[in-house]
């Protein structure tokens, strides 16, 4: 059963989607011109390669991370700007230590960090954030700091395949309730905490929630029996359409999450399958019919957008009219054209190496990396970013022996750079699958330096340098069963 408090924070959420109904649903609600601007100092600040950057990650419309690390200089100042599509939350990592922060779009913030001397304890002795909501962020510090220290009766385990999937979704619901009831004793607890904090964290926990929720029943197996009532009865109370959320990252990647799912329930579900034949063996009618039933307004909209960018061109290009027909936001309704063509397409063509070596970095943390491409000259490159811990990459490994030896004798070179990753560990992952390759350990600075000459915030990522050392292609996938795909194939033949 969900308790009172849980029941009246979700009234106060449905009531002001209510009152901010008409805001919401603006046709510029999404601009890719907002930017936020930062200008930030370390306190006590001693540079060395494990703390010359910090990260901030924002979330686009989609349900994308984007990762932008930002140097710090000798003086320990740095300026960021961040592309800041709404009025939101975003995070920053800094030497381990990951802060929330709540900014309006084109605001220009104002960031102070202890460094090396900093004290412990209360979060607001460690950082200070000043712009126009410097009192709510206030409150998301002290709130975050106590909510990782509180005490909650239920445990949820993720990673616990013995526990079914109605299970776990209840017991996810019931933390979800006790962390209701946190944020509700916290707020009366901060007689300054506004309408906007309360709505924001209340959010924040339903959707981190409905997240879990959405990712157990297909982790790790082909789950061919969960169908949409199912699905809804595990989200219990927390809605799919919210137009309180859009300021909150969880959200967007929830309804990222929810049009994966929707597609997995419709291909893998045999009760879906006369459907798809009805339609002439193509699912993406399927896909949007389902969101059309579950989902209203702009969800329902950013919805479409994401299913029109996860898909292939060829196979909704033919429901494009459908997609101008639902979708009225200005930003949303130009990405179609945007596209890639096809999967080796979309990456900006630059020289890798002259491009290290303008970085705006210190000489000595990016000479190894201009060192190691310019050594490749005259050779096509295939690159592999990966990690150990990275579930994905390591999917990979056991088919790269047969890529690689595939092209024995030929001007390419494949490299692996790891990610926190010990070189030990890496050797004996690339040994046991019979990967003959060159492989580099890079440390935070140079994984920062590479993140953003290349663009990537995700692993594992794959990128083909030509043999007059331009940038050429990023395939979205090497592997589809174990063999290389055909396009992958066709770009690497053409460049040798």
């Amino acid at each position: 059963m969900l308790n009172w408090k849980l029941l009246l924070l979700v009234s106060v959420i449905f009531k002001s989607q209510m009152a901010g109904e008409t805001a919401v649903q603006a046709p510029s609600f999404f601009d890719d011109k907002h930017t936020l601007s930062i200008h930030g100092r370390v306190v006590n600040y001693t540079q060395n390669n494990e703390n010359s950057f910090i990260q901030f990650s924002t979330v686009s419309a989609a349900g994308i991370k984007k990762d932008t690390s930002i140097y710090i200089d000798k003086n320990g100042t740095f300026t960021a700007n961040l592309p800041h599509l709404y009025s939101g939350d975003f995070t920053c990592s800094y030497k381990g230590r990951f802060y929330t922060f709540y900014a309006s779009v084109n605001e220009m913030l104002e960031l102070t960090i202890m460094g090396d001397k900093s004290p412990k304890g209360n979060m607001t002795e460690n950082i200070s954030c000043k712009g126009k909501y410097t009192e709510l962020n206030r409150l998301l510090f002290d709130y975050n700091v106590l909510l990782r220290k509180h005490h909650f009766n239920t445990n949820v385990d993720i990673g616990n395949k013995k526990q079914n999937d109605a299970a776990f979704c209840r017991t996810r619901i019931k933390r979800m309730t006790e962390e209701m009831a946190f944020l509700d004793s916290f707020t009366h607890r901060e007689n300054k905490a506004d309408g906007t904090f309360k709505i924001w964290a209340a959010n924040d926990i339903m959707y981190s929630a409905a997240n879990d929720i959405l990712f157990f029943p297909f982790a790790g197996k082909l789950n061919t029996t969960i169908d949409f009532p199912v699905l809804m009865t595990y989200l219990a109370t927390i809605p799919v359409n919210n137009k309180t959320a859009f300021g909150n990252t969880t959200y967007y990647l929830f309804l990222r999450n929810f049009s994966r799912v929707i597609q997995q329930i419709v291909n893998l579900n045999p009760v879906y399958q006369r459907e798809i034949r009805d339609n002439g063996m193509d699912e993406t009618g399927i896909y949007l019919k389902k969101i059309d039933e579950l989902s209203s307004g702009l969800s329902k909209q950013v919805l479409y957008y994401d299913l029109f960018l996860s898909v292939r061109p060829q196979q909704v290009d033919p429901f494009l009219n459908s997609y101008y027909r639902v979708v009225t936001d200005t930003y949303l309704k130009s990405i179609p054209g945007k596209r890639p063509a096809n999967a080796a397409a979309g990456a900006k063509r630059f020289n890798v190496v002259e491009k290290i070596k303008q970085y705006k970095v210190d000489d000595t943390l990016k000479k190894k990396l201009a060192d190691i491409f310019a050594a490749e000259s005259g050779k096509t490159i295939f690159i592999d970013f990966w990690g150990s811990w990275c579930a994905p990459c390591m999917s990979e490994m056991p088919h790269y022996k047969k890529l690689i030896d595939s092209y024995t004798g030929k001007p390419i070179s494949f490299i692996f750079f790891g990610v926190d990753t010990p070189p030990e560990n890496a050797r004996e992952i690339m040994n046991r699958n019979g990967i003959e390759a060159k492989y580099f350990s890079l440390n935070n600075a140079e994984i920062a330096i590479l993140t953003n000459i290349f663009n990537f915030s995700s692993y594992p990522t794959h990128l083909l340098i030509d043999k007059n050392g331009f940038m050429h292609a990023r395939p979205w996938s090497i592997f589809e069963n174990g063999v290389i795909t055909d396009t992958v194939k066709e770009t690497i033949n053409k460049l040798l």
